[in-house]
């Protein structure tokens, strides 16, 4: 419930799309822990997309930690050629 007060706070503020982002991404991460998978690959994707629109790139800290855990979660879901393309990517 915190991360859904979180994401409508953040949103009501267009202008904060990187705080948005990163909300996004740890929403991610929590249906990817409860096995939603569906809901955690949409959330992940819309976290870089906000990431991307507030002119963040996979060097940003907080980008790379999606990243990173986008990765696992690609993982666990059995998309390993997915997977291992950030794990590449980040490795550069």
């Amino acid at each position: 419930k915190y991360y859904e007060r979180a994401l409508t706070l953040v949103k009501e503020k267009p202008d904060r799309k990187f705080e948005h982002s990163k909300v996004m991404g740890r929403y991610a991460i929590i249906h990817s822990a409860h096995g939603k998978t569906q809901e955690a690959d949409t959330h992940f994707k819309e976290a870089f997309k906000l990431a991307k629109e507030a002119g963040k790139n996979q060097l940003d800290p907080d980008v790379t930690e999606m990243l990173t855990e986008y990765a696992k979660f690609l993982y666990k879901s059995s998309r390993f050629a997915e997977a291992n393309k950030i794990y590449t990517m980040l490795k550069q």
